[in-house]
């Protein structure tokens, strides 16, 4: 798509959707369903924390998803900050205008986010806890939640990838809702009834389902991580290990909860952009012909191959050869050389 129309949101919708890649790997994959959804399947006889094995491995994983959320929620808030601006100047901010101005933006957010979580990295490693159970003794986590480098990181994930994202793309969605209402307005009273209109007011729709969804879930994250670093804050863990054990299995929730809502991107785009449907259609049709030709083909190779190995036809002792027949001229020169003797004489 991206190749046929050059656009800003293609871009934006691309970068994003690498960074909930990332996610679903590490996060969803590897620590949810392979740490734990297995050991729960299993009935706790099978054990697979990849964040476990090592302190490069707890921390690598602890780094990923945090890299990938600080890029997809800043992202969505750029995505959203420059939907209003198309908005509000429709022709001055065209989707295929500043294709430049969006690469480097997405850089400039791909490159900070992976050095501003670098402290993440120094601060997490492998903690073992004596009262636990062989299976949970170790887990992956900050080694000193009270110190200067976690709290950064704490406050990194909760400022930078939740509240002020949040915040932006909630007043970005307000201010798009305002201008559509006077647009819807302005239409109805002229009777316009623009295709093209329509069509970018089903993208229009389409992005605030996708920032709407953003909110509502991140909103629950938000309020488990500020009572997460109270209570890491006042001591729970001693005073009451109860309260801080449900807090962390709450966030944990939410965070796989996070991680299911990022697959709903496809479904969001199928339903109200027409360019992306008929996109996926192009790419099924020439998937199913490129299947179809590879099989015709394999078929005729298949044919081409049993047909070679058939035994060949026999007349009683002899067998007929699909070679063509050579003549012999001996007997034919033995008589010229007789007759051009007897002439001689």
């Amino acid at each position: 798509m991206q190749r046929k129309v050059p656009c800003r949101f293609n871009l934006y919708v691309i970068a994003i959707s690498a960074a909930h890649t990332m996610e679903l790997v590490f996060n969803a994959l590897l620590d949810d369903f392979v740490g734990r959804g297995l050991f729960w399947l299993s009935d706790c006889r099978i054990v697979l924390k990849l964040d476990t094995h090592s302190d490069a491995a707890c921390r690598f994983i602890m780094y990923i998803p945090e890299v990938a959320a600080l890029i997809s929620t800043n992202l969505l808030a750029m995505f959203s900050v420059d939907r209003v601006l198309t908005v509000y100047r429709p022709l001055k901010c065209r989707g295929d205008r500043y294709l430049g101005l969006a690469i480097g933006g997405i850089c400039g957010v791909y490159i900070a986010s992976f050095t501003l979580n670098l402290p993440l990295v120094i601060q997490s490693g492998l903690v073992t806890h004596k009262d636990s159970s062989d299976l949970t003794k170790k887990n992956c986590q900050f080694v000193d939640s009270l110190r200067i480098g976690a709290q950064y990181a704490l406050y990194l994930s909760i400022l930078g990838s939740n509240i002020i994202p949040s915040a932006v793309v909630f007043v970005s969605d307000f201010l798009i809702v305002f201008k559509l209402r006077g647009l819807f307005q302005e239409r109805g009273r002229l009777c316009l009834n623009d295709e093209r209109g329509a069509a970018e007011f089903r993208r229009i729709v389409g992005h605030l389902a996708l920032t709407a969804l953003f909110f509502v879930i991140t909103f629950p994250i938000i309020v488990v991580i500020i009572l997460r670093q109270k209570s890491d804050m006042n001591g729970y863990q001693i005073s009451d290990p109860k309260y801080a054990k449900k807090l962390v299995h709450v966030s944990r929730l939410c965070s796989s909860i996070e991680s299911l809502t990022y697959t709903t991107g496809f479904i969001t785009y199928f339903i109200f952009m027409n360019s992306f449907r008929n996109e996926l259609r192009r790419l099924c049709r020439s998937h199913c012909l490129s299947m179809k030709s590879g099989n015709e083909k394999y078929h005729i190779e298949q044919n081409m191959r049993l047909a070679s190995l058939k035994p060949k036809p026999q007349t009683g002792n002899h067998m007929v050869s699909n070679e063509p027949a050579v003549k012999d001229d001996s007997s034919r020169g033995t008589c010229l050389l007789s007759l051009t003797y007897s002439g001689g004489k």
